[in-house]
């Protein structure tokens, strides 16, 4: 997935996983080998809730924090899926395909 966003965009994206094979240890590793100094995290959930909150952006041991141990500047965008419109609504009309 990380390949064909940065086939589409042309720009640089990383992706990590909070449980999976991505883990933001190897995406920061990336990042460090890369000479990324500035980041923005786009956290791609449904709804935000504890994960967005605790595990990426304040919590101990956090996303962010680990990053800014590795000296790159964060900025969080913390809007989940949902709030994008066309998201939104290609999500509704997957689940009126389904019922």
């Amino acid at each position: 997935m990380e390949e064909t966003v940065r086939d589409i965009t042309h720009k640089n994206v990383y992706m990590a996983t909070l449980e999976g094979e991505k883990t933001i240890d190897a995406v920061i590793e990336n990042l460090v080998n890369d000479k990324v100094k500035n980041l923005i995290v786009k956290p791609l959930f449904i709804i935000p809730g504890k994960h967005v909150i605790s595990d990426i952006s304040t919590g101990d041991g956090s996303w962010m924090d680990m990053l800014r141990e590795k000296n790159i500047n964060v900025t969080i965008n913390e809007n989940s899926l949902l709030q994008y419109e066309g998201i939104r609504k290609l999500y509704i009309k997957n689940i009126n395909n389904v019922i």
